[in-house]
């Protein structure tokens, strides 16, 4: 009994102290309660930050897939022999699909990848001025090396890359550029 007096007799001390709690804490209307985040995307289709690294790899994979359509075609117009071409008409085609998918994926994760580069332009320039089998051995050169340098950056993004869905399109497009490095390679060995 001793003990639900002293609890009545705290009571007026107390109700002061509940009334200054209510008016300081931040009135939330009922109807406006913050959203719980959408988790019915899988984390890897949310938009989230790109590391540096993973932002140069994606812009540098869509510059080299522009300059990779562009030439191609240029080798299906300008190439001498018909492997060339037949070569011209595989980079457009397998880089036209790469440059689809990494769209895709960049407009799934917020990216503004930049327009191609000025030394695509020079480069296509280059070639667009070149013909025969001066045209078959200066492209046939140009692919293997710029296809080498291009599985070096793919293979550092798909084994260090952070971001998952740019390491499983590096990944899952490596093989193609493998192809292409051996088909370039046969070209030149063809040509000289």
């Amino acid at each position: 009994m001793s003990s639900i007096r002293l609890s009545l007799a705290c009571l007026p001390l107390l109700l002061p102290m509940a009334s200054i709690a209510q008016s300081t804490a931040p009135a939330t209307p009922p109807g406006n309660m913050p959203a719980p985040p959408d988790r019915s995307q899988p984390l890897s289709t949310m938009r989230q930050p790109l590391s540096g690294e993973d932002f140069t790899f994606a812009r540098k994979a869509s510059e080299d897939n522009a300059k990779e359509i562009a030439l191609g075609k240029i080798a299906t117009d300008n190439g001498h022999s018909d492997a060339t071409r037949q070569f011209g008409q595989r980079l457009v085609q397998d880089h036209s699909k790469a440059n689809q998918q990494l769209k895709a994926l960049a407009q799934r994760k917020g990216l503004d990848l930049s327009p191609p580069s000025q030394d695509q332009g020079e480069t296509a320039q280059k070639f667009r001025q070149m013909q025969g089998a001066d045209f078959d051995r200066a492209f046939a050169d140009y692919m293997v090396k710029d296809h080498q340098e291009g599985i070096e950056l793919y293979r550092k993004e798909a084994s260090q890359g952070r971001d998952a869905d740019l390491r499983s399109f590096a990944r899952d497009t490596l093989p193609v550029l493998e192809t292409h490095l051996q088909n370039a390679q046969s070209l030149q060995n063809a040509g000289h």
